[in-house]
C-alpha cells in the first residue's frame, strides 16, 4: 500500500523526469509523442521507459490504457473517513471522481456530502493497492470494505465490491443468453423499423419541391459551381446537366488549367 503522487516517473536517455508531462516540456516534444516512445517495443526507444517499477501502459484501440489492476482508498485525513474502489485505469478513475465531486454530482452521496464540507484536496489522500488480476482486485476491495464497514468511517453506499448486475453479465452463460435475446429482438423488430423508415422517406419525397430543397440552390449548404459561364446550384446539378462525373467537375473547378470551371460564384 502506498501513496500515489501525481504522474509517473520516467527515464529518458539516462535522465529521470517526475512525469511524462515534465519530459514533454523539457524536451519540447508533444505529450502523445512521449507516451508513444515510452511504450514502444523497438530498440530505437529502449532507453525511454517508466522508472517507477509499475507495469508499462499498453495501447488499446489507439489510446493509452493504464491496464493496472488496483484498489484505491480516498481518505479524508481530518476525519479518517474513506471511500474504497477498484479500477484498471487509476489515473482516469481518479479524474472522474474529482470531476463529479467538483460538479456536485458524485454517485456516492456520503462522499459528495463530505467533499462539499471540505473540498481542500490537501486534506484528502489517495492510497493505492496494486493487485495481481481482476479477481484478486475484487477480493482486496471487499476486504478493505469489510474492515471499515462497522467503524462508521466507510463512505461507500454499497458494501459489495462486485456489482451483482455488471459482473453477472460477464458470466458466459448469462452473456450468451443476453446476446441471443438481443438478436431475436432485432430479427423481430427489423421489418417494422425498415418499414417505418421507408414510409417516412416516401412521404418526405412526395412533398412539393422536396428534391429541390435538398439538392442544388435550394440547399443553403450546397456549393455552387460555374461552368462555361453557367452557374449551377451544386456540383450534382452540374453533373446531371452536363453528364460529367462529379469528381471531374470538382477537380477542374479547383484547377487553374480549367478557367471555365470555378467555385468562385458571386
Amino acid at each position: 500500500m502506498f501513496s500515489v503522487t501525481k504522474g509517473r516517473k520516467v527515464r529518458i536517455g539516462g535522465v529521470e523526469y517526475t512525469s511524462a508531462s515534465e519530459a514533454s516540456r523539457q524536451l519540447d516534444l508533444k505529450l502523445p509523442t512521449v507516451y508513444t516512445r515510452l511504450m514502444s517495443q523497438t530498440a530505437q526507444w529502449k532507453d525511454w521507459y517508466y522508472s517507477d517499477g509499475l507495469p508499462t501502459p499498453v495501447v488499446k484501440r489507439g489510446k493509452v490504457k493504464h491496464h493496472l489492476y488496483c484498489c484505491y482508498l480516498f481518505e479524508h485525513l481530518p476525519t479518517g473517513k474513506t471511500y474504497v474502489g477498484s479500477t484498471v485505469d487509476f489515473s482516469s478513475r481518479k479524474a472522474c471522481h474529482l470531476h463529479d465531486l467538483r460538479k456536485g454530482r458524485h454517485s456516492c452521496s456520503k462522499l459528495q456530502s463530505l467533499y462539499d464540507q471540505d473540498s481542500n484536496l490537501d486534506n484528502w489522500k489517495w492510497i493505492l493497492v496494486v493487485c495481481n488480476g481482476r479477481l484478486h482486485m475484487f477480493e482486496v476491495e471487499q476486504q478493505l470494505i469489510d474492515n471499515r464497514k462497522d467503524t462508521g468511517l466507510l463512505l461507500n453506499t454499497s458494501l459489495e465490491a462486485m456489482s451483482p448486475i455488471v459482473h453477472n453479465l460477464k458470466d458466459p452463460l448469462v452473456a450468451a443468453k443476453r446476446l441471443e435475446a438481443l438478436k431475436s429482438s432485432f430479427r423481430t423488430n427489423r421489418p417494422v423499423i425498415a418499414k417505418r423508415i421507408s414510409e417516412g422517406m416516401k412521404s418526405r419525397w412526395e412533398l412539393p419541391g422536396a428534391k429541390e430543397s435538398i439538392r442544388g440552390g435550394g440547399n443553403p449548404f450546397a456549393k455552387k459551381v460555374k461552368v462555361d459561364g453557367v452557374v449551377y446550384g451544386s456540383v450534382k446539378d452540374a453533373q446531371a446537366a452536363l453528364g460529367i462525373n462529379e469528381k471531374t467537375i470538382r477537380k477542374r473547378a479547383n484547377s487553374p488549367e480549367y478557367p471555365n470551371y470555378s467555385f468562385n460564384v458571386a
